[in-house]
């Protein structure tokens, strides 16, 4: 029998939000956060949105590389961290956060965070990755732990800072 996709984001988000904040493991610290996701497969857009909303996050989404790079350039003052995928159709999530790191110099703007998407795990994409100048990785399906294991040390350094 198929699952209704609000079954599906209650599966993958791990049910209600009282229960998932008082779980030290999968606690995601992006409360009052302006997260910029790039991803272009709808289902997983829906995913990413629901988890980072469900913890306080302000999310917006693009469909591909050249609508991300221009929403990033168009609020650039305001976010916290990008989520790119690296395969998308227009511009791969590589070239978009190369685009994005030199428009960071040309505006003399501090780095935000960039985190790459992947369903390939393979050390060649994490290579690739970091190369382009994105700040981690991240495996697809993307889940609570996931996300919790590599944003929350970017958010608990920059509260301390």
């Amino acid at each position: 029998q198929p699952l209704k996709l609000c079954q599906f984001l209650m599966f993958v988000t791990g049910g209600n939000r009282k229960q998932q904040v008082g779980s030290q493991n999968e606690r995601l610290l992006v409360e009052g956060k302006q997260i910029l996701v790039c991803e272009d497969n709808p289902v997983n857009q829906q995913v990413i949105r629901g988890i980072l909303e469900k913890f306080g996050a302000s999310v917006m989404v693009a469909a591909d590389g050249v609508e991300g790079v221009n929403l990033f350039k168009q609020h650039y003052r305001e976010w916290d961290l990008v989520l790119m995928d690296i395969e998308m159709p227009e511009k791969n999530g590589l070239q978009s956060t190369q685009d994005i790191r030199q428009f960071e110099k040309n505006v003399q703007m501090g780095r935000v965070p960039v985190f790459g998407l992947s369903a390939h795990a393979l050390q060649e994409f994490m290579q690739q990755a970091e190369e382009s100048g994105m700040d981690g990785f991240i495996t697809k399906p993307v889940t609570i732990r996931q996300l919790s294991e590599a944003l929350n040390p970017v958010f608990d350094q920059k509260k301390a800072v």
